[in-house]
């Protein structure tokens, strides 16, 4: 089965603490939504986007590029670094 370019294959949404005004982690911190996509490319590989984004398909087509390291934090246990695009 050929799954076609761009598909997104796996979704991982998570809230990250951002700095708080004094740039210092506190309990005041306020949280960041995060939404991290893994997206199949057109050899049979694929790579992670990530975005403070609400829709997945918006991070898909312009999130920041996550490393093979990152993206393992996102899918642990998932990803073959063979298979993923740098």
């Amino acid at each position: 089965m050929v799954i076609p370019s761009g598909t997104i294959l796996a979704t991982n949404r998570r809230l990250l603490p951002g700095s708080n005004a004094g740039g210092r982690w506190e309990s005041s911190t306020v949280y960041i939504a995060v939404v991290v996509v893994l997206v199949a490319g057109g050899v049979g590989d694929y790579a992670a986007y990530e975005a403070a984004a609400n829709d997945p398909a918006w991070a898909a087509k312009n999130g920041n590029k996550l490393t093979y390291d990152q993206a393992c934090f996102h899918f642990p246990g998932v990803l073959e670094k063979n298979r993923y695009r740098p």
